[in-house]
């Protein structure tokens, strides 16, 4: 057993040294001969080698050699027209132990081999050719019986004579015949057995960029030289080119003269087809004859998308490796590039081979549409190639069309013809098994003709007439609806799509039109274009729009291949804000943003849109400009606008309900029934402002806000994070001028807001009725304001108004007042009161105030007027939030109409009085009380004004002291009530007493006169209730002062007259004993004609120390209000008219004076004007004697 394994062992070392061994035991340089020799006899070629050569026992035994030529002879000289870095022999071992060398295999690595030409000339050795011993052997005289000596031997007979089992390349070049055009990456396995075994290959290479590959076998390859048909089988995959796998099998024959694959099927995915070929390669020309039939073939499925192609190139890789512009070649990128379409059409294969090729197909898919079935021909030769289709089918409608190209003039010609109908695309997709975008009924009759020898100049040419349409179509756009964000199936499904195009002749420009529907909503549309420049994919003129009852669009411009345009964009709509729901986006802002409309120049990107000399409309504003929005969750406005007019209305929120909003007070009725309007509550929306950020300039016509309209204005505005910035500069407006600022922020959850504007030179009246809707004041005015607020409404922004602010007009005047009228009027002794109306004015020469604002209120202490016959000095307050006013003004009218500035202005009658109430209609009436608390100093200064009273025009020509005029209001004061104003002044201050007596006689008298005479206790009028009735007013007041002999605390009340007899009722008509508008006219007032005031805004009046009047000693007590120790009011009278107001209060200010007593009891005189005679017994109240003269001497002569 041991002698057995150490025999094995011996015979392994034995092997392995002879192996280790051999290569220095043979000879290389005589393995070389030998071998090239065989090469040379089998072949013709000759063999150079200039690189090394060595014996190689790894991986296999075999002969290598460097840098190996390989040449043939042409017309008497030897080209080489293959290199290899390296060439591999394998040899067989036992061969050459014997002393014969016999190749086994041959393997070329990085070969560049130029592809013979199909008439090259017959080898010889080259008889001038100066080789190295080494590098070229000679052939030895022994051997020139089996050299070749006239050209190369057969490939069956290089193929026995070498008996190669494999050939191999790896990474080879081949480069195509008369052209630098090559294949890369050439690897190549072939095995064959024996001469007539099978030879199975492997082939892949990379053909102009894209790999391909192939796999086969042919059945015997040796007799397939000789000429005889083989079964041949290939397998082909060609990335870029092929989508699927084709396998192809049939019948192969070669002759050299001639071939044929007949007959052959071929498969791929689902299409099966199969057919014959066949050529005859012995004349001048190839003739070719072919047949193509099967059940399908999908080229839709077979062929890469074209996306993944690429077109032949200009130029490849050259056959050293570089490539064309001299640059390394990439295998990966291909050596070609794609043709150009301005490079001249290569038609040289119309002259070059003549060919014949019937087609019928019974399933035809392409581009998505089957054609069912397809009877075609095509015929080349002679420079001319023609395709008819004698049955075309599609979608169950059936046609018919031809292709021509004639070659053989300068240059060349392509016409055609195609005309179908009624094609159901829907159909034909179904059909191929396809889910085509665009469905319909489709129709067309196109005849078309061009000529040109490239591509671009073709396209240039061409002209076509007929027409094209498409029926209840509908078409999938997906960028359509990613663009919007919403569904692909609504939102990117256009339907209902009926359009015609028509045209004539393409040198003029086509003609499209029809509707479709897009989200339920009908457009008509209409388009022109250069349809042979979008061909040919120049920039092309097109026009098109689109119109539904909703919106309006469309482009005229120029527009490239690539689908990029140039030209101007429309859009018009009724509501932007509709239009942006309809598309599915909820715009943040509330209101505005209806009618719009552009016009300009646009460009749109996927990320922005600018455009430039574009028309803009936006609800009420119009304009010009140019600018850029850049797209996103919140879009970026950059704009620089020329506007004709700026509204900006619309977007001060969504206004409140024409009514009241739910739960919303209606304002309390102003003086005179008016209803008084207040501050909005609804919530101003300030959302447009977080919507976006925009950084604008603006040049404004004609700004309008609110009823303010303003113009011309430079604007500069920001918007960020929801905070507006603007800066008004240059701001004309009313014949005026200012500049100012406004700020808001809206970026938190209560908005502020900041105003400061100041304004010069304003035509008062127009300014102030469209801001404020106050018409009151007229001439020139300067306005300054510097506010401050918050809030979400109107209410709340006016509550919360803080700041200063100041105004002063000159040369204007006051309407509804002429104090200067009722001067006049004095003399002729009749008093009309205010003389308020709206053609009256109180005409000045300057009119200012400044304010300090807090919380809403605003209050001053220099308010001032200056006028001809007029000054007024005052101090109060505006109640901005319920829009009230409360001044005390004290005005003097003066004796002179000498104009301002003159000295006799000092002589002038202080008139306190008082502007209270709603600023809309706001109450003005004297401070009688005012009055009253130094009437001496007010009879002082009428007679001291008095000479100069009667000087005024018209005033007549009395003496000093008052004269007639004094005289005349004295008169009429005693005809109407029997009191003397002698009689009740006595020493500057009111006689009680007198004043009690004279009233008691002056009413009887006045009472008397107004009844027709009919004296006291008489039975009442006709009509009049029976005792007790209750009495309003001043009428009340005069019969329970006859009744009881006293006078109650303004709250009229019925009651038994003295006697037991009832008092009839007097009407309010019957009291108008003075003119109408119902002035008070006793001397303690000063004559000025004054109206009553309002009770309800009227405060208690308050008696100083040492000032009160001496009570009576019928208990009338002086009441806790009085005159002040100054001689000033305190808190002002509660005087009014005599009538009850509607919640039971008194209308004269009087009820319940008597009943605040110190015990701090409840008031017992305030009752109800309608209170019935069961009440009458509760003890009348009494007044003093100066509350008596207020209410008299106002309800006598007043009645507002």
């Amino acid at each position: 057993m041991k002698r057995a394994l150490f025999t094995l062992m011996g015979l392994v070392v034995i092997a392995i040294v002879v192996v280790l061994l051999a290569p220095l035991l043979i000879s290389a340089q005589d393995v070389r001969n030998t071998l090239f020799a065989q090469v040379e006899n089998a072949t013709g070629y000759r063999l150079r080698v200039t690189g090394p050569l060595d014996i190689s026992v790894f991986p296999a035994l075999s002969l290598v050699a460097g840098d190996v030529g390989v040449s043939q002879q042409t017309d008497g000289a030897w080209e080489e027209f293959a290199t290899a870095q390296e060439v591999r022999f394998g040899l067989s071992l036992p061969s050459l132990l014997s002393g014969n060398v016999r190749m086994s295999e041959v393997a070329l690595v990085a070969p560049v081999i130029r592809v013979p030409q199909a008439n090259a000339a017959a080898i010889a050795v080259p008889s001038e050719r100066q080789e190295p011993a080494e590098a070229v052997p000679s052939v030895r005289q022994d051997d020139a019986a089996t050299a070749p000596a006239s050209g190369t031997a057969s490939p069956a007979a290089a193929l026995r004579n070498l008996s190669i089992d494999e050939l191999t390349i790896i990474d080879g070049i081949l480069v195509l015949p008369e052209s630098d055009s090559s294949i890369s990456g050439v690897n190549l396995t072939a095995a064959l057995a024996a001469y007539d075994a099978p030879l199975s290959l492997d082939l892949s290479a990379v053909v102009d960029g894209r790999p391909v590959s192939a796999k086969g076998t042919v059945e015997a390859f040796g007799p397939f030289l000789e000429g005889a048909a083989q079964p041949v089988t290939l397998t082909l995959t060609a990335d870029g080119v092929l989508a699927q796998e084709l396998t192809v099998s049939g019948t192969a024959l070669y002759t050299g003269e001639r071939f044929a694959f007949d007959p052959f099927t071929a498969t791929a995915g689902d299409s099966a087809f199969g057919g014959s070929v066949s050529g005859d390669l012995s004349g001048e020309v190839p003739v070719i004859t072919a047949s193509l039939n099967g059940e399908r073939i999908d080229l839709d499925a077979l062929l890469a998308p074209a996306g993944g192609r690429k077109g032949r190139g200009t130029g490849g890789d050259k056959a050293d490796g570089t490539a064309a512009d001299g640059t390394a070649a990439d295998a990966s990128a291909g050596v070609q590039a794609p043709t150009s379409a301005g490079d001249p059409i290569d038609v040289s294969a119309l002259s070059s081979v003549r060919a014949r090729v019937d087609v019928s197909l019974s399933n035809l898919i392409a581009s998505g549409i089957a054609v069912s079935p397809l009877v075609a021909n095509l015929s080349v030769g002679d420079g001319k190639a023609d395709v008819v289709a004698d049955l075309i089918g599609i979608g169950g409608a059936s046609g018919a069309g031809s292709v021509s190209l004639d070659a053989t003039q300068d240059s060349p010609y392509l016409s055609g013809k195609l005309r179908i109908s009624d094609v159901d695309l829907a159909r034909a997709a179904a059909l191929a098994g396809k889910d085509l975008p665009v469905t319909g009924i489709a129709t067309a009759d196109v005849a078309f003709a061009t000529a040109g020898k490239t591509v671009e100049e073709m396209q240039a040419r061409l002209n076509a007439t007929g027409s094209a349409s498409l029926a209840d179509g509908s078409v999938v756009v997906p960028e359509l609806a990613a663009a919007l964000g919403g569904d692909a199936g609504p939102d990117g499904t256009i339907s209902g799509i009926n359009v015609t195009a028509a045209f004539e002749d393409l040198v003029k420009p086509v003609s499209i039109d029809g509707s479709a529907v897009w989200r339920g909503e009908r457009f008509d549309l209409d388009a022109t274009g250069d349809v042979r420049g979008i061909l040919a994919g120049q920039t092309s003129a097109i026009n098109v729009t689109a119109a539904s009852p909703r919106v309006s669009a469309g482009f005229t411009g120029n527009v490239n291949a690539a689908g990029r345009g140039d030209g101007r964009i429309s859009l018009e709509t009724a509501s932007l804000t509709g239009l942006m729901r309809w598309l599915g986006q909820q715009p943040a802002w509330q209101s505005g943003f209806e009618t719009f409309a552009i016009n300009g120049r646009l460009a749109v990107s996927e990320t922005a849109v600018s455009f430039e000399d574009t028309n803009v409309i936006l609800d009420e504003s119009r304009g010009t400009g140019a600018g850029r929005i850049t797209l996103g969750a919140k879009p970026t406005v950059e704009a620089r606008l020329n506007l004709e007019i700026l509204d900006i209305n619309p977007y001060l929120g969504a206004a409140a309900n024409s009514g009241q909003a739910a739960g919303q007070a209606s304002p309390a009725p102003a003086p005179g029934g008016a209803p008084q309007a207040g501050w909005d509550t609804a919530p101003i929306d300030f959302s447009a402002l977080n919507a976006l950020n925009a950084d604008l300039a603006l040049d404004v016509g004609r700004l309008v806000y609110k009823d303010i309209e303003a113009g011309p204005v430079a604007i500069t505005a920001t918007i960020d994070g929801g905070r507006l910035n603007a800066e008004l500069a240059n701001l004309a407006l009313y014949e005026g001028a200012g500049a100012g600022s406004l700020t808001v922020d809206a970026g938190g959850k209560t908005p502020s807001q900041a105003f400061k504007f100041t304004l010069q030179d304003l035509n008062a009246y127009p300014f102030l009725s469209d801001a404020a809707g106050f018409t009151r004041i007229e001439g020139t005015g300067a306005i300054a304001v510097d506010l401050t607020a918050s809030g979400a409404s109107q209410a709340a922004i006016v509550s919360a108004l803080n700041g200063t602010a100041s105004f002063r007009f000159t040369d204007g005047a006051i309407r509804g007042i002429n104090v200067a009228k009722m001067v006049r009027n004095l003399a002729s002794g009749t008093l009309s009161g205010w003389q308020q109306g709206e053609a009256e004015k109180t005409d000045f020469a300057a009119l200012g105030a400044s304010f300090r604002v807090t919380n809403g209120q605003a209050v001053t202490d220099d308010l001032h007027l200056v006028g001809p016959l007029v000054r007024v000095a005052g101090s109060g307050s505006v109640d901005m939030p319920a829009q009230a006013i409360n001044f005390k003004v004290d005005p003097k009218v003066v004796a002179s109409l000498e104009g301002q500035g003159s000295e006799k202005d000092l002589e002038g009658l202080g008139v306190p009085v008082i502007v209270s109430g709603p600023w809309s209609s706001p109450r003005i009436y004297p401070d009688i009380a005012g009055i009253l608390q130094d009437p001496q100093a007010a009879y002082d200064q009428l007679r001291k004004i008095g000479g100069g009273l009667f000087n005024l025009p018209g005033g007549g020509t009395g003496g000093s002291g008052g004269g007639d005029l004094v005289s005349g209001i004295d008169q009429q004061l005693k005809e109407k009530t029997g009191l003397s104003i002698d009689d009740i002044l006595k020493d500057g201050k009111v006689d009680q007493d007198a004043l009690q007596q004279g009233v008691v006689t002056g009413l009887q008298q006045l009472l008397q006169s107004q009844q027709g005479g009919q004296p006291q206790g008489g039975q009442p009028g006709s009509g009049q209730p029976q005792g007790g009735q209750p009495q309003g007013g001043l009428q009340g007041t005069l019969q329970q002062f006859l009744q009881s002999g006293q006078i109650p605390g303004g709250q009229p009340q019925g009651g038994q007259p003295q006697g037991g007899q009832p008092q009839a009722a007097l009407s309010p008509d019957q009291l108008q004993g003075a003119p109408q508008g119902g002035q008070a006219t006793s001397d303690v007032t000063g004559a000025i004609p004054l109206p009553r005031p309002d009770p309800r805004t009227q405060p208690k009046a308050a008696k100083g120390d040492g000032q009160t009047a001496a009570p009576k000693q019928n208990a009338r007590q002086q009441p806790e209000g009085g005159q002040t120790g100054d001689g000033q009011r305190g808190d002002g009278p509660k005087t009014g008219t005599g009538a009850d107001a509607a919640d039971g209060t008194e209308g004269g200010g009087q009820g319940g004076r008597k009943s605040r007593k110190a015990d701090g009891g409840a008031p017992q005189g305030e009752q109800s004007g309608g209170q019935q005679a069961g009440d009458q017994q509760a003890a009348p109240e009494e007044l003093d004697a100066e509350d008596v003269a207020k209410q008299l001497l106002q309800g006598l002569f007043g009645n507002q």
